[in-house]
């Protein structure tokens, strides 16, 4: 039975390997085009694509596709605006904190978000994600909070100063969240959790 649930599977997936919007997908999903890939994907746009099924296994997959691929195909244009208009909002705003913490002298590196987006595709437009991730010295947890909580950031968990020395010795970061904004900011102070055996300096 197994066996047979097993064969079934492999079936669905070489099924679906070999539909034209996986197909679509693939040639999409390059960080760079040239013109024969855009002949491409033009002839693939040309023939019956089911684009619910297409836009339900991109939103899987968002990564690994280059938006200027997608631009070509009718329909996506709107999500792709939308995306790029979400991310220049969290850049800002993370140009924002940056600034903030800098004016307190205290060091902050931002990772993941819009930082990976730049550096994977050079284009912050180009990679879905949601919040900002900032990263500081476990001693400047306690000011970095506060400055948050003075922009009207909301901490996920309300500590006395005890409580949060504690916290930040067995954990490795705090979520923030701006009701107006409705931004969430994961204050780091480790890239690695602490059940790892180890996290680079």
């Amino acid at each position: 039975m197994s066996t047979q649930l097993e064969s079934t599977s492999n079936i669905q997936s070489l099924t679906a390997l070999s539909r034209p919007e996986i197909e679509l997908l693939l040639c999409c999903a390059r960080t760079q085009t040239n013109r024969e890939l855009g002949s491409k994907i033009q002839q693939l746009v040309q023939q019956n694509i089911d684009w619910q099924y297409f836009v339900a296994t991109w939103y899987r997959t968002p990564d690994m596709v280059n938006y200027k691929g997608l631009k070509q195909c009718p329909g996506l244009e709107r999500a792709f605006n939308k995306n790029a208009y979400i991310n220049m909002a969290l850049t800002g705003e993370l140009i924002k904190i940056q600034n903030l913490l800098k004016s307190q002298a205290i060091p902050m590196l931002a990772f993941k978000g819009p930082v990976l987006a730049q550096l994977a595709y050079n284009n912050i437009a180009a990679r879905q994600f949601v919040d900002l991730d900032i990263l500081v010295p476990s001693k400047e947890v306690a000011k970095a909070s506060q400055l948050l909580r003075e922009q009207g950031y909301q901490p996920q968990f309300n500590f006395t100063e005890a409580q949060e020395q504690l916290y930040v010795k067995v954990r490795s970061e705090h979520s923030f969240w701006h009701p107006e904004k409705e931004i969430c900011v994961d204050l780091h102070w480790s890239i690695m959790p602490k059940y790892f055996s180890f996290s680079p300096e």
